[in-house]
């Protein structure tokens, strides 16, 4: 209890089962039942609420064994009261069969015997009595239990709370892509429409181009003609006034020509800046699926509609997660408490981007990314632990922030493990990337198993480091469902 009271689990879990133990040996149920009290209120503080929920009904069951045992007692208290009267009956009738002194000795020993049994009825009422006690004890812990039930489905619930916002955020993105995707459509079609109408222009010019070599043909003829009549005055004007006909049809020609073919610029310049709005439109859309997806599953995604779940052999997932971040926001204002998070998740994002990791999600204030994804070199590892401690360097720097403006000070858990996964898209109408495996149980376990302000890492992550970095070993140390794991913890420099 002194380690639970100073905050440290770790010992705090680890004595409660020496102490539940030694009860065991020592055949104290009791002892052994408030061990294991002890121990669900451990794991009840650190959220680990089926685990907490496994100690409780052994709590229960072994007070429920106590009280089956004094039950026992006393019907065994009841049946020597029965062998009393019996007794005092069989008395009676020998009594009357013997002398008077034989029974005046008889019923001395028979007020002896009535008063040992007056002092068994009245320690059979201290009993009852005890057990009472007993039972309205049981019904207090048994309310407790409630209470921390309710508790634990208060969690339960504000975490859907949290999945349905974000499952409302992913909605509203998919709506974006939606409606991009129809702009892109309808541009597309008045594209075409434009580029048609734009044809039809040019064979018109087409056509006025032809008639205009016709009318070319007809000067060349009036020409020949004017030089071969010289002579004939009269036919001469005949020749020039077709002559000036034709040079004014043609100038009317051309300036239609002129005309057309600027309305075809002027169409061309919209058909242009409609494509260069389709191009920034497009453009807009692939960022924001690139916000949702990594790149080769959004690339996938616009080329087949689907996206091909798919495994991968190393990759590095990191679970971080903030020290008693429901106590601390208990009475924060919820805008404060969402621009907070804000704050810390922004730089989170910019810091996995900087380092080419892939964010996977959030939920509630636990940060979830990976690195390896998109490619299967072994720099990940280095740069997911680089990530890290850059992370931690925001934490402690925002911590005398938030210490300044007297508010809540967040301090963050780090867990780290590397191996296998399943990684692909969830869902066929809204989108949700997500990886699955024991390599991302294992990383959300080491989470829990560290320590704020700490990074708490694996053996195979401790490995493909090739001691670029200082770490202190933790030993083995057990982890729910996982048996015990050899963790580390980083320290914040390079080995040089």
């Amino acid at each position: 209890m002194v380690y639970k009271k100073s905050g440290d689990q770790y010992n705090a879990l680890r004595y409660a089962d020496l102490a539940a133990t030694s009860a065991q040996n020592e055949k104290d149920a009791y002892t052994e039942a408030e061990s294991y009290l002890t121990t669900a209120g451990i794991y009840t503080a650190l959220s680990e609420y089926e685990t907490a929920l496994g100690y409780y009904q052994k709590h229960l069951s072994i007070r429920d064994s106590l009280r089956l045992e004094d039950r026992l007692q006393e019907q065994r208290l009841q049946e020597q009261e029965l062998s009393l009267e019996r007794s005092e009956k069989e008395i009676r009738l020998l009594l009357s069969a013997q002398e008077l002194r034989d029974l005046t000795i008889q019923q001395l020993g028979l007020e002896k015997e009535k008063l040992q049994l007056e002092s068994d009825n009245m320690s059979l009422e201290a009993a009852r009595k005890e057990d009472e006690l007993v039972l309205l004890r049981q019904q207090q812990e048994i309310q407790a239990s409630r209470l921390a039930n309710q508790a634990l489905e208060a969690a339960r619930a504000n975490q859907e709370l949290v999945l349905a916002r974000q499952r409302l955020e992913t909605e509203r993105q998919d709506r974006e892509i939606t409606e991009l995707n129809q702009r892109e459509a309808i541009q597309q079609m008045e594209i075409a429409a434009q580029e048609s109408r734009e044809q039809e222009n040019l064979q018109k010019i087409s056509l006025l181009n032809q008639e205009k070599q016709i009318q070319d043909l007809t000067i060349q003829q009036q020409d020949a003609f004017r030089r071969s009549a010289l002579g004939a005055g009269a036919l001469l004007l005949v020749i020039l006034g077709l002559i000036a006909g034709g040079y004014l049809l043609t100038r009317r020609k051309n300036r239609l020509l002129a005309d057309q073919n600027l309305q075809i610029r002027q169409q061309h310049d919209v058909i242009e800046a409609s494509r260069a709005q389709i191009a920034a439109e497009k453009a807009r859309s692939d960022e924001l699926l690139l916000n949702i997806l990594p790149a080769d599953t959004a690339e996938e995604l616009k080329a087949t509609g689907k996206a091909t779940p798919r495994k991968v052999d190393q990759v590095t997932v990191m679970f971080t997660d903030f020290s008693q971040f429901t106590s601390l926001t208990e009475h924060l204002d919820p805008n404060l408490l969402i621009d907070d998070l804000n704050t810390y998740f922004a730089a989170f994002d910019e810091i996995v981007y900087r380092h080419g990791l892939e964010k996977i999600k959030t939920i509630g204030d636990a940060y979830m990314c990976a690195g390896g994804l998109g490619h299967s070199d072994g720099d990940h590892v280095q740069s997911t632990i680089q990530a890290a401690l850059e992370m931690q360097a925001f934490c402690r720097h925002q911590a005398i922030i938030q210490e300044k403006n007297g508010a809540p000070v967040f301090r963050m858990r780090v867990g780290i493990h590397c191996g296998p996964v399943v990684a692909g898209v969830v869902g066929s109408r809204k989108f949700a990337y997500d990886i699955w495996g024991d390599t991302v149980n294992t990383a959300s376990r080491l989470e829990s198993a560290g320590e704020a302000g700490k990074i708490n890492i694996s053996r195979p992550v401790f490995d493909r480091l090739d001691n670029q970095f200082s770490c202190d070993y933790r030993g083995l140390l057990p982890v729910k469902h996982r048996g015990d794991i050899e963790m580390y913890f980083v320290n914040g420099h390079q080995v040089m």
